[in-house]
């Protein structure tokens, strides 16, 4: 039963990973909050299976700020970095009842990373802070065994830089584009 527990919790790991790639791909805020969701819930599952509490936890307590903008992307709602605050509280209180070894510090920063990236109004912003996020969840996967999560890990941070890259030099290129047909196309 121990290892059925270990290779779902392994399946569970891939999913969430591609989810949580999936999600710096978009360009609207509210599509990258519904594959964060959706990383979260499986990440949950699989880090519960592998019996990581302080993981499952956080998880728990990081879907409340998720939801949260979401009902408030959705609504056309403000939100501010502020807000994030009594979240972080929350998540802070609610970690330091499962702290169980020096470890369990890592889902803390992880959370603390993405609950942050939430709030932030500019999507390259979150995709930063995600990196952040991903980097401490890596070694809080290899401590609790969460295997594919942690290879995945990898694979979101080069995801993250490509995507990074490819909306941050987006506007050069279409100027770029725009000034060579203007220019140069014309001469043909």
């Amino acid at each position: 039963m121990l290892m059925d527990n270990f290779i779902l919790a392994q399946i569970f790991g891939v999913l969430a990973s591609a989810a949580f790639i999936i999600s710096v791909q978009f360009k609207q805020k509210v599509k990258i909050l519904v594959a964060l969701i959706i990383n979260t819930i499986l990440l949950v599952i699989s880090l519960a299976l592998l019996g990581a509490w302080s993981g499952v936890t956080t998880n728990l307590v990081t879907l409340l700020p998720a939801l949260y903008v979401y009902y408030c992307c959705e609504k056309h709602r403000k939100i501010s970095p502020a807000m994030a605050l009594p979240f972080l509280a929350v998540l802070l209180v609610a970690w330091a009842f499962v702290f169980s070894s020096i470890y369990d510090i890592l889902a803390l920063i992880g959370s603390t990373f993405y609950v942050i990236s939430l709030f932030q109004k500019r999507e390259n912003t979150i995709r930063q802070l995600l990196i952040g996020n991903q980097v401490a969840w890596a070694f809080y996967f290899l401590v609790s065994g969460l295997y594919t999560s942690l290879v995945f890990g990898v694979c979101f941070i080069i995801s993250d830089a490509v995507a990074l890259h490819r909306f941050r030099h987006k506007k050069h290129h279409a100027r770029a584009l725009h000034h060579w047909w203007k220019h140069i196309a014309p001469k043909f």
